[in-house]
C-alpha cells in the first residue's frame, strides 16, 4: 500500500487526516531499521501504518507468540498477521511455534490473575526474544504492538522493553503507548475492512 493509499484509508475511516507527526513528534531520534514485534492482525494493522507512514520508519514485522493456545488460535493469529504484512507491504519474520517454552517461562505462576506477574513475564519472554533476533539480523531499534490493547498495561510493557534490552545494548526500545491518537481505534477499523480474525482473550487462558 503506497503512503497516500494508506492517508486516504486512514483519513476516510477516522474522518480526520491521519498525519500529525508535526504536532505530535516522537520525543526521541527516528530509527533507521526497526523490527517490530507483532502479537496478532488486528494490533499490527494501526501500528505498522504509524511507524511507516506517519514517521517514515522502515519496519519489519516479528511474529513470535509461544503463550498463544491452542495451536489453531495461534494459526489464526499468525495468518492475521501475515495478511497485514502483505497488505502494508513489509516483511514478516517468524519464529516456531513453541508453546513448551512459554510453559517452562511462567512456571510458579499459573495462578496469578490476568495482568499479574505471569503476564509480565510473558511479555518479558517475547521481548528477549525480539532483541535477539534484532541483533541477529541486524536491526537498531525494536517495539512491539502490545501497547495497542486497552488490557494491557503500558507500564509493564515498558518495563519488559527496557528489561530485554539492558543498559549496555546499543539497540532502541521504541517505548510507545500506541491506543493513544486513535491508535486502538483504528485497529478496530482497519480489522473491520480487512476482515481480519480478531481475538477474544490474550493468549493463554481461553474464554
Amino acid at each position: 500500500m503506497k503512503e497516500g493509499q494508506a492517508r486516504d484509508l486512514v483519513a476516510r475511516l477516522l474522518g480526520r487526516d491521519p498525519w500529525d507527526r508535526i504536532e505530535n513528534p516522537p520525543p526521541f531520534p527516528l530509527p533507521r531499521r526497526l523490527l517490530l514485534h507483532i502479537c496478532c492482525g488486528p494490533c499490527a494493522s494501526s501500528v505498522v501504518m504509524r511507524l511507516k507512514y506517519d514517521y517514515g520508519v522502515d519496519v519489519c514485522g516479528f511474529f513470535s507468540n509461544p503463550n498463544i493456545l491452542p495451536r489453531e488460535e495461534y494459526t489464526l493469529r499468525r495468518d492475521g498477521a501475515r495478511r497485514v504484512a502483505e497488505i502494508l507491504d513489509i516483511p514478516l519474520l517468524e519464529e516456531p511455534y513453541e508453546p513448551e517454552l512459554w510453559s517452562e517461562w511462567i512456571r510458579g505462576y499459573e495462578g496469578e490473575p490476568e495482568g499479574g506477574e505471569r503476564c509480565r513475564r510473558c511479555y518479558s519472554l517475547r521481548l528477549k526474544r525480539t532483541v535477539l533476533r534484532a541483533q541477529r539480523e541486524g536491526y537498531d531499534s525494536f517495539s512491539t504492538t502490545l501497547s495497542v490493547s486497552p488490557h494491557v498495561s503500558p507500564l509493564s510493557i515498558s518495563q519488559a522493553g527496557r528489561e530485554a534490552v539492558g543498559s549496555e545494548n546499543p539497540l532502541f526500545f521504541w517505548d510507545e503507548s500506541f491506543r493513544k491518537r486513535d491508535g486502538y481505534r483504528l485497529s478496530i477499523l482497519l480489522s473491520k475492512e480487512w476482515k481480519l480474525y480478531r481475538q477474544n482473550y490474550c493468549g493463554c487462558r481461553p474464554r
